[in-house]
């Protein structure tokens, strides 16, 4: 816990009131946050090699007050001994610095939403509340967050951008207080450009409980009636987010790159989605170039290879597949064509048809999945779609249930 300038301050001003002499309120360090002739800030007021103090202690004609919150050393309190110094008065003082620094740092957690939001979403994201729905929907309730609104996970690496940043330029920027001001002026100004890039949406919400790291999680209009809008909603998102990032990289010299989930049904989901987003954002910046969105589907093979979420695998494999899966003759010329090692002739025989009837059928399947089978590199992907396929359908149906935990 900091101890900062402003609840240095405000003890100050309640001391004052009631000490007839000076004091001052140092961090852990020595370091003076405030005091009551208002000259002493930023001076070390004790050696950095002294021992920590954990009595109350005379130095120089100085009472020396360790502050306490629970177990955690949080500062000092440092009053000047007179002769109306009593011992009652120096227990008050200490009281009360340590029930102001208590009262405020909770006060700061309760209503700081964003802080609150933030611990909330990690712990969603992280699968915390997967066994626990009723504690995930109280939390929901109370941050205004409205689980059933279907969402994507997006990620973006915002770390770049962080290291880029000038330096302080002031003595001020040294101070904890001072640089949590200006991160959070940072965080509300990507949040304002994230808006202004995907619309101001209430149902998007936004997060950063990974420092190098910015989270959306982004409402998909129109899937809980019908799951074919996914599609139309995914290339706008993708849009919209490749927008933001060209927008924050603008008029610098670094690349920002971004990842998007997979869409799962219900709020417990989201984890994997997320998954998705950061296998796709760190693997998408090392197999292609950066300042890009990518998602599972355009990393292929990767994917499948790579991707330790198995609902990734899935997904993909049922894209892929999907058109082919209710028409058995397209999904048995694949097959073969495959095994033959992509020789038309070898299929033609296998299956016992025309060269040309099978040439018809694989430019079929590449209108309906959008890969070619007689190019190696998505001859590659479609097997490796059929094999993972097969073995979702023959494990047991345990296995099935849990295998996004795995």
């Amino acid at each position: 816990m900091n101890l900062t300038h402003t609840t240095a301050q405000y003890i100050v001003d309640q001391l004052r009131r009631g000490l007839q002499t000076a004091c001052w309120v140092t961090d852990s360090k020595f370091q003076v946050l405030a005091s009551t002739n208002g000259e002493d800030e930023q001076r070390f007021v004790l050696p950095l090699h002294r021992a920590p103090l954990t009595e109350q202690d005379i130095i120089n004609d100085h009472l020396v007050i360790p502050l306490h919150v629970g177990n955690e050393d949080v500062g000092r309190l440092i009053i000047a001994a007179t002769a109306d110094c009593s011992e009652d008065s120096v227990h008050m003082a200490k009281t009360l610095a340590e029930l102001i620094i208590h009262q405020r740092n909770a006060f700061e957690q309760m209503f700081d939403r964003q802080w609150a939001l933030d611990k909330f979403i990690c712990e969603l994201l992280h699968g915390h509340f997967r066994e626990d729905d009723e504690a995930a929907l109280q939390n929901a309730s109370l941050l205004d967050v409205d689980l059933e609104i279907p969402r994507v996970a997006i990620t973006i690496d915002i770390l770049p951008l962080l290291i880029c940043q000038p330096s302080a330029q002031s003595a001020h920027d040294s101070f904890p207080e001072h640089h949590q001001r200006t991160l959070r002026h940072r965080k509300r100004q990507l949040i304002d450009l994230a808006q202004r890039s995907l619309g101001a949406q209430r149902e998007h919400i936004y997060s950063f409980f990974d420092e190098q790291r910015f989270v959306i999680l982004a409402a998909i209009d129109g899937v809980e009636t019908d799951i074919a809008h996914i599609e139309p909603a995914y290339q706008r998102l993708q849009q919209a987010v490749q927008l933001l990032i060209d927008t924050l990289c603008c008029g610098t010299n670094v690349q920002i790159s971004a990842g998007i989930g997979d869409y799962y049904p219900g709020w417990s989901a989201l984890t994997d989605s997320y998954q998705d987003a950061r296998f796709a954002l760190e693997t998408g910046c090392m197999l292609l170039e950066k300042g890009h969105v990518y998602q599972a589907r355009d990393l292929g093979l990767a994917t499948f290879v790579c991707a330790q979420n198995r609902s990734s695998k899935s997904a993909l494999a049922d894209r892929l597949l999907g058109p082919l899966l209710d028409k058995p003759e397209l999904l048995q010329t694949l097959e073969t064509f495959l095994a033959a090692g992509l020789s038309s002739s070898v299929a033609a025989e296998r299956l016992q048809m025309h060269r040309h009837g099978l040439t018809y059928r694989l430019k079929k399947i590449q209108e309906l999945t959008g890969l070619d089978p007689a190019s190696f590199g998505d001859a590659t992907q479609l097997a490796a779609a059929l094999q993972w396929h097969h073995v979702v359908q023959t494990e047991p149906t345990s296995s099935k249930r849990n295998s996004t935990m795995a």
